[in-house]
């Protein structure tokens, strides 16, 4: 009889109908817990307008199923035991602090360990869809982000349709915006206005999922699986005042520079490889770490290989590593430094290791050629579609000596 309970209330809990009576859950491993604005304690309803606000940036190139980004808030969001200063939009209602490229239908439930997708936040991540195949039938849906440049990111979708098969391919519009706040490291979910007449795919038990998951894929939220919510609604995951567990959590954060970019050397002494390594999680190691070094070229064989250790690493600290001995490689072409985190407590190996860009160039003759490319580059054709009116690209490109003269 008991277990029959426990049961119903799990049913009951995901079955919202926009009753009176508040949803709430939590605490997931980490201590995140959630409300809704029906709980007495749960946040009220409250749309920011940002399209008043200066700079607001509208998204462009969402499509379907696919993501843009990442974009730079200009400040870093604490998320779990990581700390995050960009972000990537997906056009199927979920934000991510990875390089996520898409994830689509039908849709991880949350925890999902080894999904399409981890480090996300999922307002509505459920099949919807930006653009239309039919000109008479343009797509209403837009993205703009806005961020202070100190402690609050905002992302707002306006009426986003699913997608459907027919003419035209889409169909509801559903209005809605996710608010970080670094103040308090919370996430607040607000639905404004929101079409009731989806239904589920017979074949998919995951059409939606709303919630939040850590980077790992082991830790989060499943505030709703299946249900659309209501308009003038609003959910907000609070961040925990102490942390359940304990997090041991070493990555590289850059090779190089602190920016991770490719850098071009003379062929012969590259003058020093180094890497910036951080222990991202609330835990001190206290047991030796080995950060490994491996200099490749584009066969993947190694050409220079070096250790660094650190007896201990504190929570939240960064050191920079220099390897050596220099590294003396004498034929140009392009390599790849890479540093890997070994320590036997590390929770989360899957950001372990970074790999940035070194260019070794030929300065032998009256003339050298920069390029980030593997050769015969000047052969293809390269595209870029861009946003708006004032949007570009470029490259960015030191020079191995000075002085030096563009051709």
């Amino acid at each position: 009889m008991k277990k029959l309970f426990t049961l119903l209330t799990v049913i009951l809990a995901l079955m919202f109908s926009g009753s009176l009576f508040g949803a709430s859950g939590g605490p997931d491993a980490y201590g995140y817990i959630w409300r809704d604005s029906n709980d007495p304690l749960g946040p009220v309803p409250s749309w920011i307008d940002t399209n008043t606000f200066t700079p607001t940036v509208r998204v462009f190139n969402l499509a379907d199923d696919n993501s843009v980004g990442p974009f730079n808030m200009n400040w870093a969001f604490h998320y779990y035991w990581g700390d995050y200063s960009t972000f990537k939009i997906g056009s199927n209602g979920w934000i991510s602090f990875d390089n996520v490229s898409n994830i689509a239908s039908c849709f991880p439930g949350i925890p999902t360990l080894g999904g399409a997708g981890d480090n996300y936040v999922a307002p509505l991540m459920s099949d919807l869809n930006f653009i239309s195949s039919f000109p008479a039938f343009p797509n209403p849906a837009k993205c703009y982000y806005w961020s202070n440049l100190k402690d609050t990111l905002v992302v707002s979708f306006y009426n986003v349709p699913w997608w459907q098969t027919g003419t035209p391919d889409w169909f509801g519009s559903n209005t809605f915006q996710v608010l970080f706040d670094g103040t308090d490291s919370s996430i607040t979910f607000t639905y404004r206005t929101m079409n009731g007449t989806f239904t589920q795919n017979a074949g998919c038990l995951t059409d939606v999922i709303i919630g939040i998951e850590n980077s790992t894929g082991a830790i989060g939220l499943e505030s709703f699986r299946e249900v659309t919510p209501p308009g003038t609604y609003a959910i907000k995951y609070k961040y925990p005042p102490v942390p359940l567990i304990s997090v041991r959590d070493l990555t590289p954060v850059w090779n190089q520079n602190n920016k991770n970019a490719g850098e071009f050397y003379p062929v012969g002494l590259i003058p020093n490889l180094q890497s910036r390594v951080k222990n991202v999680g609330n835990t001190n190691f206290t047991n030796s770490s080995t950060f490994a070094g491996t200099l490749r070229n584009l066969s993947f064989a190694s050409v220079y290989t070096a250790n660094r250790t650190l007896p201990t690493v504190a929570a939240g600290q960064d050191s920079l590593l220099i390897y050596s001995p220099q590294a003396v490689v004498n034929t140009a072409g392009q390599y790849y430094w890479q540093v890997t985190c070994n320590n036997v407590n590390d929770i989360n190996p899957g950001n372990n290791t970074n790999s940035s860009e070194i260019e070794l160039v030929n300065l032998s003759g009256p003339t050298a050629q920069l390029t980030y490319t593997t050769g015969g580059g000047n052969t293809f054709s390269w595209g870029w579609n861009g946003g708006g009116t004032d949007d570009g690209v470029g490259v960015y490109m030191y020079p191995p000596v000075h002085p030096m003269s563009i051709n």
